[in-house]
Formats: C-alpha cells, structure tokens, sequence
C-alpha cells in the first residue's frame, strides 16, 4: 500500500514537472529528480524488510529503535554529503 502510493505520488509529480517545464536544463534537473524519487521508493520498501530481518536475526531486546534510527540516518547523512561533494556544491551551502 505504502509502495504503491508512493509510486502515484512520483508518476503525479513526474507528469506535472515534465510538462510544465520548456528549457532543456529544467527537464535534466526533473530528469534527475524522477531518478531520485523512484530511489527513494525502492529504498523505503527495502528500509522496514531490512530493519524486520535485524531484529529477528538479533532479537528486539538488542537492538532498540534508536539504535536503527542511528544506522539509517548515518547512511543518509554519508550519502548526502557524498552527493554534494561529487557535485561540488559544499561552497554553495556554505554559503547559504
């Protein structure tokens, strides 16, 4: 259910940026967008499935909800800043 109205929710989003957009640069930026949204899509099914197969293999009692909060958000951080370094926008949020 969760995957599939997110997958409405890009091809929604996807449909009226593609559209409402007329120079080239816009469409490769929304290009780059619908690439990261159906990212995310199969990112966030694959999150609870992982998470689920920590706490069985583990046990509840040995790892707590903080403790995979910590993991994904390191993830997300270390990623992000990856992405911004390849990018070289570091000076640009500097900057703001």
């Amino acid at each position: 259910v969760n995957t599939l109205r997110h997958f409405l929710i890009t091809v929604g989003v996807a449909i009226f940026s593609i559209f409402s957009k007329s120079s080239d640069r816009d469409n490769a930026t929304d290009i780059i967008g619908l690439l990261f949204m159906c990212m995310y899509i199969c990112f966030d099914s694959f999150t609870s499935q992982w998470q689920d197969t920590i706490y069985v293999k583990y046990g509840r009692a040995n790892v707590d909800p903080f403790q995979m909060m910590l993991g994904v958000n390191s993830w997300a951080i270390l990623i992000t800043t990856s992405g911004l370094v390849i990018n070289g926008d570091i000076p640009k949020i500097i900057e703001f």
